[in-house]
């Protein structure tokens, strides 16, 4: 196909299966991303939900407590959903390069090996038996052992027994995270062990057929590769891809992707994504789907990407939400005025966004 730079963003909107929903269960959603980035957790559960048909929050908490997807730390260092049988593959593959990275933030903050030594085994001896430690009981459990693991202390030291497979986050008690031992967690789910090509090349199919058209270094950027490691990857499956130049970049994406008629059958369809949603966070170049002058507003100075009001694939305004005791209020700031018929369309995805959450929602223009 003949692609146009403004294709891309509705091709990726298919790609990511939002505009057309293909998965039956927040697994196979996980899985056909490879990764969703998972700070914002409540964001993280809608990104999921709102590629599944008519999904409850309930669903992903469920998942999430039956060991079928899992988060973690496994892509630049950031915290991410995976699905449970993918994650130690993963964190081979990227975990040694991060913890190298770390590496002088550990000497600034007098994290020696000593010192982590002493933490990871503490921790395998609390939590062995399937137990698991809330960030506030871990805080505790190092103090008594001398250990000081306030402010940022504590965050490295939990993210580098992630990356190295000691930890990951298990159910929530009540509204506190909890950390378990990822064997112990993950015991009887089926893992399979990847050697470092195949890692490399199931990463790159996984990130190019969910989030294609998209350029290598949108996968550098995503994955944290080195550029070496990334073209060894893309090369590994650039069979069972196809590529399109736009503007002197070459854009990769599924053999199988529809070809450019397919753009026009998503026009005026509007979906809430949450601030960190894979649609957006997935590339290093976002200039498809929101424009130059709006991208301060999407991206504020502090860094927290605000949840996005999307149209075909562009992004044309922004979107609040608050829990109230009984509802939740979501706030719409569009940057211009919509039209009758992409008002109503954005009270329908307001409406979907609460039948998932299973609350009534009240609505600000």
């Amino acid at each position: 196909m003949d692609l146009k730079l403004s294709e891309i963003a509705e091709l990726r909107l298919y790609s990511h299966r939002i505009s057309k929903i293909q998965n039956k269960n927040p697994g196979e959603v996980v899985a056909w991303l490879g990764a969703l980035q998972g700070q914002d957790y409540f964001g993280t559960k809608w990104s999921i939900g709102l590629r599944l048909t008519n999904s409850k929050d309930v669903e992903i908490e469920k998942a999430i407590s039956q060991k079928r997807i899992v988060r973690s730390w496994p892509l630049r260092g950031t915290l991410h959903f995976t699905e449970a049988k993918d994650l130690r593959w993963m964190l081979d593959l990227l975990g040694p390069k991060l913890i190298r990275n770390n590496t002088k933030r550990y000497e600034e903050l007098e994290l020696d090996s000593s010192v982590f030594k002493k933490c990871n085994q503490l921790m395998i001896r609390e939590l062995k038996g399937n137990k698991s430690f809330t960030r506030e009981e871990l805080t505790d459990l190092f103090s008594k052992a001398g250990i000081d693991a306030t402010k940022n202390r504590l965050s490295f030291i939990l993210q580098k027994a992630g990356l190295e497979k000691i930890l990951c986050f298990g159910e929530r008690r009540e509204k506190e995270f909890t950390y378990v031992l990822l064997d112990e967690w993950l015991g009887e789910v089926e893992t399979k062990t990847k050697t470092s090509e195949e890692a490399l090349n199931e990463l790159a199919i996984r990130y190019f057929r969910s989030r294609g058209p998209a350029t290598i270094l949108d996968f550098i950027w995503w994955s944290g590769l080195n550029a070496s490691d990334a073209k060894k990857a893309l090369d590994g499956v650039v069979s069972k891809l196809k590529s399109e130049v736009v503007d002197n970049q070459t854009y990769w994406m599924s053999k199988n992707l529809r070809d450019s008629t397919f753009a026009g059958s998503v026009k005026d369809d509007v979906y809430l994504l949450p601030g960190f949603d894979e649609f957006l966070l997935g590339y290093t170049d976002r200039g498809a789907s929101i424009d130059v002058a709006y991208q301060k507003r999407m991206i504020p100075a502090n860094g927290v990407f605000s949840a996005t009001i999307v149209v075909s694939g562009k992004v044309i305004g922004t979107w609040k939400r608050t829990f109230k005791k009984e509802h939740v209020l979501i706030e719409i700031s569009p940057f211009s005025k919509p039209n009758g018929k992409i008002k109503d369309k954005i009270l329908e995805a307001v409406d979907r966004y609460s039948s998932f959450l299973e609350l009534p929602s009240k609505i600000v223009f």
